[in-house]
């Protein structure tokens, strides 16, 4: 059965005073406004604050829907967005601080994703990894998504990432279509794809940083702006040497250049990252501080990485724009 605000009040709903992750699929901006309202009123009641994460048109009906005395914070999605490492920390460091002062946020998303492929997985990045991210937090997050606008491989992501739904009568039920967010996790992470064509730069049996940056600078010179030398001899560096010092050699690291991208692969022969959240929060906000910091250094600076096992080995691949 689900909890309505007509049965009790949307506070009273299950862990409403811990960590909520919510999705609601609805077809037109009213119906988000006229089942959000309620939620976001008692939101309001409850002392929460709340926060809007939505496309234009839609802050001034939500913020009308919230009623008078409502703290509200009105984050536009460009600054949020780039990537799903990106939305993640964004997102950490938006409820932290409120959480250790006992206050509660209740954020309401707009869904945005268009059909590009690089899109669609970072969003798919980004649901997988919202419990592992802000889990611990007082956070009520309710992700709207459209099932007149978006592409169906986003509505698809929505499914499977929300163990809980809310429908258009403002019930909210268990999802029978949620799977585990780290099934979700690996179908992006691990789908590695090799550079192709012939290598700009090969560097086998790594042992040496130094040479492998002196290498890669010289024979990326010229080819590719200096900007982009520069973060992908930082990236490369990082995870070459996640290979020397927890894989097993031989270590290799290969460029290639095509289509206004470099790619690079790094490959060893050891175990693989055994932890499918490796890397995606920023060392502020993990235990131990600098555990998987090269990691996530080079997811963020990349444009796109992937990690799994290959003919080759353990191959954590990553492009970037150039």
């Amino acid at each position: 059965m689900g909890v309505s605000a007509g049965e009790g009040g949307w506070s009273r709903s299950p862990g409403a005073d811990g960590y909520v992750h919510d999705a609601l699929f609805f077809a037109t901006p009213s119906e988000l406004v006229s089942v959000t309202g309620p939620w976001l009123r008692d939101g309001v009641e409850a002392g929460d604050d709340l926060v809007l994460l939505c496309r234009d048109d839609l802050v001034s009906p939500l913020s009308a829907a919230a009623g008078r005395g409502a703290r509200l914070t009105v984050v536009p999605p460009a600054e949020v967005w780039r990537k799903a490492l990106d939305a993640v920390g964004f997102l950490r460091d938006l409820v932290e601080s409120r959480s250790r002062e006992g206050v509660r946020v209740r954020l309401l998303a707009d869904v945005a994703c268009d059909e590009s492929p690089r899109a669609l997985q970072e969003w798919r990045r980004f649901e997988a990894l919202h419990t592992h991210s802000v889990g611990d937090l007082s956070l009520w997050a309710v992700c709207g998504y459209d099932t007149e606008r978006l592409p169906e491989a986003c509505l698809e992501t929505g499914r499977q990432t929300h163990r809980h739904l809310l429908d258009t009568t403002g019930s909210r039920t268990a999802n029978p279509e949620a799977v585990d967010p780290v099934v979700v996790l690996e179908s992006v992470s691990s789908a590695v794809t090799l550079p192709t064509g012939p290598p700009l730069a090969t560097v086998s049996g790594l042992r040496d940083l130094r040479h492998l940056r002196n290498v890669l600078r010289h024979e990326l010179g010229g080819a590719v702006p200096a900007t982009v030398v520069d973060d992908l001899l930082v990236v490369a560096n990082e995870l070459a040497r996640n290979g020397i010092e927890h894989g097993a050699p031989p270590v290799e690291v290969r460029v290639t250049v095509t289509d206004g991208e470099v790619s690079c692969a790094v490959t060893d022969h050891g175990h693989g990252i055994r932890d499918p959240f490796a890397g995606y929060l920023p060392p502020r906000h993990t235990r131990g501080g600098r555990r998987h910091s090269g990691l996530w250094v080079a997811r963020y600076l990349s444009d796109d990485l992937h990690h799994g096992f290959t003919p080759e080995g353990f191959t954590v691949a990553f492009t970037l724009k150039a």
